[in-house]
């Protein structure tokens, strides 16, 4: 999940100018244009987002699953816990019976959640009865227009989500 950390991301953009670039290489010049703006645009947004995260408290938040961790471990956010575990592998029992005694007694502040996930019968038994704040992610940018800046838009969609349910 590389695309939900600009440092990673800002390691790829290299790459995809010079594959790009080595199959059309009367395009190069473009390519190289498009990712020095895509970069600083990118770099703008990161940069907001480091000043909001660092400069603000942070709630107990929870993700159902960690394909965020490139995200939170970015912008250190410590406190979002994880449903799953290492390799997205189901939380044990133990885990979501911890979990959801933190949900019952506030500890855990907000729930983010992608599109359709509070249906699945999982988030309905951990989050049944419970009064907390949830924040939609759409990690696969279905609410983003295919358009010359879509990446960015969905970068700080999500980005934004984040901040949302993290930041007091």
């Amino acid at each position: 999940h590389i695309w939900t950390s600009p440092a990673l991301v800002r390691e790829v953009v290299p790459v995809i100018v010079a594959t790009l670039s080595a199959l059309m290489p009367a395009q190069a010049p473009v390519f190289v244009q498009n990712a020095r703006l895509f970069l600083s645009d990118l770099g703008a947004i990161d940069a907001k987002y480091a000043r909001i995260f660092g400069q603000a408290p942070l709630r107990r938040s929870l993700v159902l699953h960690n394909a965020y961790a490139p995200l939170i471990g970015h912008y250190g956010l410590t406190g979002i816990d994880s449903v799953t575990g290492e390799g997205n592998h189901l939380a044990g029992t133990r885990k979501v019976a911890g979990l959801r005694q933190m949900l019952v007694s506030g500890d855990i502040q907000c729930v983010l959640q992608d599109v359709g996930e509070s249906e699945t019968a999982g988030m309905r038994a951990l989050l049944d009865g419970v009064v907390v704040k949830r924040v939609e992610l759409d990690p696969m940018g279905t609410t983003v227009e295919n358009r010359r800046d879509g990446f960015l838009v969905f970068f700080e969609q999500l980005v934004a989500a984040f901040a949302a349910c993290s930041v007091v």
